[in-house]
């Protein structure tokens, strides 16, 4: 966890499981103000995979991707409702295996929630 430049936060994870697969995950954050207490928060997610995970119908290489935006409202530094939008996407193989079983590739759901630190 950190951050890049131009205040962009970065979280990367390796995930490690059965058979010695091993699967990275990229998220990238940047928090936006548009005024004082509103802000508008972008966020792209990566998963990939080192193997072909059978179990979870994941294959080989990039698997997934997610975009997200989000709209925040500070009502305090420490108390944020928002509202936004979520887009996922299965990739590549993973993508091709999921649609010769006839599941979706794709999905976009609207999110409501609350950050809040303690």
């Amino acid at each position: 966890t950190g951050e890049a430049p131009w205040y962009i936060e970065t979280e990367f994870k390796l995930n490690l499981a059965e058979g010695g697969i091993i699967q990275p995950e990229l998220e990238l954050e940047y928090e936006l103000a548009i005024t004082r207490n509103l802000e508008l928060i972008p966020k792209l997610e990566l998963f990939a995979s080192s193997k072909d995970d059978s179990g979870l119908g994941i294959r080989s290489g990039l698997v997934e991707t997610e975009l997200a935006l989000r709209l925040g409202y500070k009502l305090t530094p420490r108390f944020i409702p928002y509202i936004g939008i979520e887009y996922e996407t299965l990739l590549g193989n993973t993508a091709d295996a999921a649609r010769s079983t006839g599941q979706e590739t794709s999905d976009s759901v609207l999110v409501v929630g609350l950050s809040a630190w303690f």
